[in-house]
């Protein structure tokens, strides 16, 4: 996965990282009914090809778009973006200030902070936000050669808790 600032967001890719599951949500909220992709375009008219392009995460669909599907579909946008967010971002994870990391002068951090200046990363550069699944920060701790639960706490002072969902913060 390469990691590229763009603004002030983390995107990977070509934003595959909130259109598939996006997708997926979309696809069980239509499976739920029992529908078939053609059933929905019959009611929407929509092509089933496009219908296809956002369930497979292939297309972005405009947020009109994402409303009448859901209520095509009998759930809420927010629904469809709130279980989209826990599959993206789960509650466990970390969001890491890369800029902080590769800024960060402890020696414990040599090895995150080499991954993180070889990035090209540095002060001038927007915000760069990194999000870190339990299991990236498993092998992240074995590559430094310290527990995960130490690499942690380690990068406590370099997270970033997002809007109503609260992260680990250093005090």
């Amino acid at each position: 996965m390469t990691v590229s600032a763009s603004g002030t967001s983390v995107t990977t890719g070509c934003r595959t990282d909130w259109v598939r599951p996006l997708g997926v949500e979309l696809r069980a909220a239509r499976q739920r009914r029992g529908w078939t992709r053609q059933q929905v375009v019959d009611r929407i008219g929509m092509a089933l090809t496009t219908l296809a392009s956002y369930e497979n995460g292939a297309h972005a669909m405009p947020v009109s778009t994402l409303f009448e599907l859901a209520e095509t579909l009998g759930v809420t946008p927010d629904q469809l973006v709130a279980d989209t967010y826990r599959r993206v971002r789960p509650a466990d994870a970390l969001v890491l200030d890369v800029n902080g990391v590769a800024a960060d002068g402890r020696p414990r951090l040599a090895q995150v902070r080499a991954r993180a200046a070889g990035g090209g990363h540095n002060r001038r550069t927007p915000p760069l936000r990194l999000v870190l699944s339990e299991a990236a920060l498993n092998h992240l701790a074995e590559v430094c050669r310290v527990g995960p639960a130490e690499l942690k706490a380690l990068l406590v002072n370099q997270t970033t808790p997002e809007p109503d969902h609260p992260g680990p913060q250093g005090d």
